[in-house]
């Protein structure tokens, strides 16, 4: 699906929980996690900036700049600007990355700021081996949870540019005013000298500096935090489904979305909304057919009727059991509460007892520029099956 932003109206379409897409210019409306609280619409693969609103800076008096050889330490504070939403960022991994050197991740003794707070942190760097303008980025793994518990992560990133000097001998030239200088033994000359030529040192701040953040999209990859690592590849939130082998009651037969909600609901209820009989119906229906293809009523009535849920969390398919009887996924069976990540070609089997009759594979389709925007959902016999 091509995506073309958000406008003023969906803003205003998004008031109404139950809309999946904007009643004006159709664009999918996609909330954050916690959209109860911020009310914000957030894209494809962007962080909600009102839960989620970083600031890195150097603490005043800090050395900003070095000689060849010498190592130092920066202070540097962590402040969290998201007031709005009173949530604290949850602080996974920091890291530093300096030129000719592979990224090395810092200790941390903290994992939380709270909103309008700040944590104090250093960065070593050096010893360096040349003089010149050294670039030192600084990484954060930062992530914001939302009151289901569900955690989303994203990595910022700020340079420092620390200027590196080579030792040399100074030359140091000073008048002598003689006036009242007094002649001593052997014709030495006492006078006060001014040795403040000599206080020669790293520069240091005056006051606190902020260093500008800036996602890291490709390196998130590379480090694991978000998508999927081997593959290179991440699931935007605007991903398309389309489901195969299904009876055509129990599943749409075009592309859709994640919906108002953001999940897509698996169970036994039926998909036609009725206020009396059918009030939370599924997005798919789960059922059991027997080898003519009839309706096995009773083995169909195992199913919860919200079994399971598929949403897109940290830039990967997840899946989020409901059902007190579980779910399987590539043979490991995942209890009721269970968050469990997918990748292209795992199996879930809903249904132990009947896991001969009813198998879901999950296959994602060929990425366009590094993004999954289309998965297939396919209904086998059996797993392994088609």
């Amino acid at each position: 699906m091509n995506w073309s932003g958000y406008k003023p109206c969906c803003h205003r379409a998004a008031l109404d929980t139950s809309a999946a897409f904007c009643s004006e210019c159709r664009c999918p409306l996609l909330r954050c996690m916690s959209f109860a609280e911020c009310s914000q619409l957030v894209e494809p693969i962007k962080h909600c900036a009102v839960c989620l609103s970083p600031e890195l800076i150097v603490e005043a008096g800090a050395a900003v700049d070095a000689r060849v050889g010498e190592r130092f330490a920066i202070p540097m504070l962590l402040h969290n600007r998201s007031t709005l939403s009173q949530r604290p960022m949850i602080v996974s991994r920091m890291f530093k990355r300096e030129p000719g050197t592979t990224m090395q991740q810092l200790p941390q003794d903290w994992g939380a700021v709270e909103a309008g707070q700040e944590r104090e942190f250093y960065v070593e760097a050096g010893p360096f081996d040349a003089g010149g303008t050294i670039r030192i980025d600084v990484l954060l793994e930062i992530a914001t949870r939302s009151k289901e518990g569900f955690q989303e992560g994203y990595l910022f990133g700020g340079t420092l540019l620390v200027t590196v000097t080579s030792d040399s001998t100074q030359q140091i030239v000073q008048k002598i005013d003689l006036t009242n200088a007094s002649i001593g033994t052997g014709g030495l000359i006492n006078t006060d000298f001014n040795t403040d030529a000599l206080n020669v040192g790293a520069e240091k701040t005056t006051t606190r500096q902020v260093i500008s953040l800036q996602r890291f999209e490709n390196t998130e990859i590379e480090l694991g935090s978000r998508g999927y690592q081997q593959a290179q590849t991440r699931v935007p939130r605007h991903v398309q489904f389309e489901f195969t082998g299904f009876n055509s009651d129990d599943a749409p037969g075009f592309k859709v979305g994640a919906g108002a909600n953001g999940a897509l609901k698996f169970g036994r209820s039926a998909r036609v909304f009725d206020e009396q009989s059918n009030p939370f119906p599924s997005d798919v229906s789960l059922r059991i057919y027997d080898q003519r293809g009839s309706l096995d009523a009773d083995a169909s009535m195992r199913f919860s009727r919200h079994h399971f849920d598929l949403f897109v969390l940290n830039g990967r398919l997840n899946l989020l059991v409901r059902s007190a009887l579980g779910v399987a996924v590539n043979g490991s069976q995942h209890a009721a509460g269970s968050s469990v990540e997918l990748s292209d070609g795992d199996e879930l089997v809903p249904l132990e007892d009947y896991g001969n009759q009813l198998c879901l594979q999950v296959r994602f389709k060929r990425p366009n520029h590094n993004l999954i925007e289309v998965i297939n959902i396919n209904r086998q016999l059996a797993p392994g099956g088609s």
